[in-house]
């Protein structure tokens, strides 16, 4: 295997590592490489069998037939990784990225995990009771953190639409001003070019075509700009696989080149109005 490196393996060695063990396979965690051991229960003369997340173990440099070592409450505990799994973080199961094979852990400290279903409207009454029956017992209500991460996401993605249309206005304002402060010298171009042979509709055609060309090669700068930074921040600090969505980004893409263009050809309506002697005679 190769060495750890990285800042994603760093930190990964220097978290705290949640490890379990499994007789059985997780049904919804399917296999990648190795194989499931085939006796449950471990001998204890033998390093115990691991079986690792896979994207865990790659960023630490280690594969099927590493040898790891936890440290855990002052004792060690050693195995070898005999399979990797692939793991759907999303399914908000008891998911780990390490599983040992039975019989591994007991001599050191557990806790317990488990998750059950129960009517809204029973839950606190049950809540009440397990708290006073158990004083050590942990109880997360899942419904109650899925809706407050939702809003979160809501309100993380109405700031971020509101961030995006401000610059939006914000640079088809600098365009416009832009357009203004050429006047002089596009007054100039139209005029020799209408005194060349030119039509309106002609300029008109060209200076549409300009503003969109402008506008397409921003919104498509911006838009690989924007992938890019998406991307790094989930797989560097998210670590969660970045999945784009096409549709979104062609409508932004699109949108922009339509508000551009029509702002430039606003912009230079003026200067196709004004009759060629006019514009030379002010230059």
């Amino acid at each position: 295997p190769k060495p750890a490196t990285g800042m994603r393996a760093r930190r990964y060695l220097d978290r705290e590592n949640n490890l379990t063990w499994r007789a059985d396979p997780e049904p919804d965690n399917p296999l990648l490489a190795g194989r499931w051991w085939s006796d449950p229960v471990a001998d204890p003369s033998t390093p115990a069998q691991i079986s690792a997340e896979d994207e865990w173990a790659q960023a630490l440099g280690v594969g099927l037939g590493s040898t790891i070592t936890f440290e855990v409450s002052g004792q060690q505990v050693t195995g070898v990784i005999t399979s990797l799994r692939e793991v759907h973080w999303e399914s908000l199961r008891s998911n780990f990225f390490v599983v040992f094979s039975p019989g591994a852990l007991d001599a050191l400290p557990a806790t317990y995990v488990t998750s059950y279903y129960i009517a809204p409207n029973k839950a606190d009454a049950l809540l009440r009771t397990l708290v006073q029956r158990y004083p050590n017992l942990t109880a997360i209500d899942l419904d109650a953190m899925t809706s407050t991460l939702q809003d979160m996401v809501s309100r993380l993605s109405r700031a971020t639409g509101f961030l995006a249309g401000f610059t939006v206005l914000a640079g088809l304002a600098v365009l416009l001003a832009a357009v203004l402060a050429e006047r002089s010298r596009l007054l100039t171009e139209a005029a020799v070019l209408r005194t060349l042979g030119a039509s309106r509709r002609q300029l008109g055609t060209i200076y549409t075509l300009r503003f969109a060309l402008l506008g397409g090669a921003a919104a498509v700068l911006g838009s690989g700009v924007a992938l890019a930074a998406g991307a790094v921040a989930c797989v560097r600090f998210l670590d969660i696989p970045y999945q784009p969505s096409a549709w979104p980004i062609l409508a932004a893409i699109l949108l922009s080149t339509a508000l551009v263009t029509v702002t430039g050809t606003l912009g230079v309506r003026q200067v196709l109005s004004t009759p060629p002697m006019q514009s030379l005679r002010s230059t």
